[in-house]
C-alpha cells in the first residue's frame, strides 16, 4: 500500500479544481488514505490509482465502466468498491483502479 498524494504535482491550471480526500476499504475506516481529488464537470467516472488500497478481486463490484484513453480509444474497465471521504461525497463508491494520472502528457503514479 502507498501513500498517494499528488497535490504537490498537480499543475496550477487545475489546483483550483482539486480537493483532499481519503479513501477506505468497504467496513474498514481505521486505515483511511490520503487522495488528491480532481474534480471534472464532464467526468462520469472515479479513477483511483494502483496501490492506494489493498484491493483484491473479491472487491469487483462485478460492474464495468467504459472509459475513454488519452488516444480517444475506448476500453472497459472493473469497478471496485471503495468507501469516499471528501467535501463532495462520502460513503461507498465504485472507482476504476489505474496505473497513474495524466497531467502535461505525462503519466504519475
Amino acid at each position: 500500500m502507498r501513500n498517494v498524494n499528488l497535490s504537490k504535482d498537480v499543475p496550477d491550471e487545475f489546483k483550483p479544481f482539486t480537493s483532499e480526500g481519503f479513501v477506505s476499504l468497504p467496513g474498514d475506516d481505521t486505515k483511511k488514505q490520503p487522495v488528491t481529488i480532481l474534480r471534472d464537470k464532464a467526468v462520469s467516472q472515479s479513477v483511483l490509482l494502483r496501490g492506494v488500497l489493498p484491493l483484491t478481486e473479491e472487491m469487483k463490484s462485478g460492474n464495468r465502466a467504459l472509459l475513454r484513453g488519452v488516444e480517444m480509444t475506448w476500453f472497459r474497465e472493473p469497478l471496485f468498491n471503495v468507501c469516499l471521504d471528501s467535501d463532495i461525497v462520502t460513503g461507498p463508491v465504485e472507482v476504476v483502479v489505474r496505473d497513474g494520472c495524466l497531467w502535461r502528457g505525462s503519466l504519475l503514479s
